[in-house]
């Protein structure tokens, strides 16, 4: 997947941005002094591919100081069949795909895919279960519509029986509950699914990229603490556990539970793994992330890298780019011209220059 055109008006701090690019530069560096607007160039991208800003921001947050909507539009190539994306918010969303109006997100996930690595990454390891499970609800959608459906009926059926239990309606709990046991069945099995298929590649990137001799996994538990061969078995679990679920108040194990371990030598992550070894395997899940993008599509994502290369020693960093530059469009920011010179193939490497929002005239080196 290639991305040829990206255009933004009253976007974060830029009034209007206009770009093309081209398949064989396909390394672009996004240099700029911090807080000059670099980042907000990747936000474009991901806002495109998502609907949504990867840092914590509402779509107001998003226009430019003193305007009243902003725009974006991006063109993009994925084997050889065009498309397009345009976005504009003035207090609500008005989306075109192919110049056609859609009304779902879910109408344009996959479409322009992007996968972004930013040093916040590192809190998918480190931080809350509910922010690993965030993270893979988004990872899993992408990939597997059927899983989309599935966590959004899910949301839906655990709000209402929340308030049945507050309500102490305990009459109406079997509706729910039968059409949950099915539910939560497909996103606990898909969720395992993808959790062997990650683990393999996860475990050999890290090995090979970090030179470590330690054995790094990824484990998914269900909350439910137990395995089910049917959505039978659930449901008479489910409705053993109401009872439990009436004296709490709220519904206390299902998939809005679960939690995904990051295992290294047999011990989590945050109690064994030096800062170092947490950041590459963030990177490495990113990357094992595209790869799975780039398996079910057939085609390369592009690679959004926010400021995250520069934290790998040098070695690690030879690795990783060599990983990652020969299939993928990429675009990284970094702070200075310099680092270029981290890259083999320098004819590949497009230079974008910006200062506070703005390309420079002499727009690319």
């Amino acid at each position: 997947m290639i991305l040829n055109k990206l255009k933004a008006l009253n976007f974060r701090n830029y009034k209007t941005l206009d770009l093309s690019f081209d398949k064989e530069r396909n390394i672009n560096l996004i240099v700029a002094k911090n807080g000059m607007g670099k980042s907000n160039m990747l936000e474009m991208l991901y806002y495109l591919s998502h609907l949504r800003a990867f840092r914590n921001a509402t779509d107001k947050d998003l226009i430019l100081h003193g305007q009243k909507n902003f725009q974006l539009f991006c063109e993009y190539e994925n084997k050889e069949i065009h498309g397009n994306v345009s976005v504009k918010y003035s207090g609500k969303k008005e989306i075109l795909l192919n110049e056609k109006r859609i009304t779902k997100h879910s109408e344009i996930l996959g479409k322009l895919q992007t996968v972004f690595f930013g040093s916040n990454d590192i809190s998918i390891i480190s931080g809350s279960p509910a922010e690993r499970r965030v993270y893979f609800d988004i990872f899993l959608s992408i990939l597997d519509y059927d899983y989309l459906v599935a966590l959004r009926t899910y949301n839906l059926l655990l709000k209402q029986k929340n308030a049945a239990i507050k309500s102490k309606r305990n009459d109406i709990l079997f509706y729910f509950d039968k059409q949950i046991a099915d539910v939560a069945f497909i996103l606990i099995k898909k969720r395992a699914f993808l959790v062997d298929k990650v683990n393999v590649l996860f475990s050999e990137l890290f090995k090979n990229i970090g030179a470590f001799k330690d054995l790094a996994l990824l484990r998914y538990v269900s909350s439910y603490e137990r395995d089910f061969n049917t959505s039978k078995d659930l449901l008479d679990y489910i409705l053993y556990q109401d009872k439990f679920d009436f004296e709490k108040g709220y519904c206390i194990q299902g998939p809005h539970k679960d939690n995904y371990y990051f295992i290294l030598n047999n011990t989590i992550f945050s109690k064994y793994a030096s800062l170092g070894q947490i950041r590459l395997g963030a990177l490495i899940l990113k990357l094992v992330q595209a790869k799975c993008y780039e398996n079910k599509f057939k085609t390369c994502p592009i690679l959004l890298l926010d400021d995250v290369i520069l934290e790998l020693d040098m070695e690690k960093q030879q690795k990783f780019l060599t990983e990652i530059c020969a299939d993928y469009q990429l675009f990284i920011t970094v702070t200075d011209e310099k680092y270029r010179k981290y890259f083999n193939n320098q004819d590949a490497v497009r230079i974008i220059k910006v200062n506070n929002g703005e390309k420079k005239k002499k727009k690319f080196l």
